[in-house]
């Protein structure tokens, strides 16, 4: 099953949340000056399989996170650009739609379009045209790029 990286010196604690959840822990050695998990042994022990890691701040010493992040960083990039990318589409949309709603009186959707043929509804007519215009590279770029969104999101941080 899935794996998730762990110090091999910790409370049971962090152990048995990875058992409950029906993972596997994979003990990585610790630092001998600092009790916490070694990043060498991190990136010794990531394989497919692996999920997430675990480091265990231990007896008041930080692990070295900026080494973890600099393992970690490269293999979380398409979760990254996925979840990005995803949210700037969400954005565009939601903004658009916010703007419609607030800056109008809410109707049905048939009134709504009506609405643009009126001399008053003319400039929301070229400001919808606008915000269109504006949204079709966010929309053009989703869809070529659909597949690795979709591997991004699926795969998470960890391949």
């Amino acid at each position: 099953g899935d794996e998730v990286i762990t110090p091999s010196f910790t409370y049971i604690a962090t152990t048995e949340v990875i058992a409950l959840l029906g993972l596997k822990p994979v003990f990585v050695e610790v630092d001998r000056d600092t009790f916490c998990i070694d990043p060498e042994g991190i990136k010794n022990s990531i394989t497919d399989k692996t999920k997430a890691i675990v480091p265990v701040h231990l007896y008041g010493q930080a692990c070295n996170m900026n080494e973890i992040i600099s393992i970690v960083l490269p293999l979380s990039l398409p979760g990254i650009s996925s979840a990005f990318l995803l949210s700037v589409i969400l954005c565009w949309n939601e903004a658009f739609w916010s703007l419609m709603l607030t800056s109008t009186n809410s109707a049905p959707l048939s009134v709504f379009i009506a609405s643009f043929s009126s001399p008053e509804g003319l400039f929301w007519a070229k400001l919808s045209a606008a915000s269109v215009m504006a949204i079709m590279p966010i929309m053009v770029l989703g869809w070529f790029s659909q597949k690795q969104l979709v591997s991004g999101l699926t795969f998470g941080a960890i391949k």
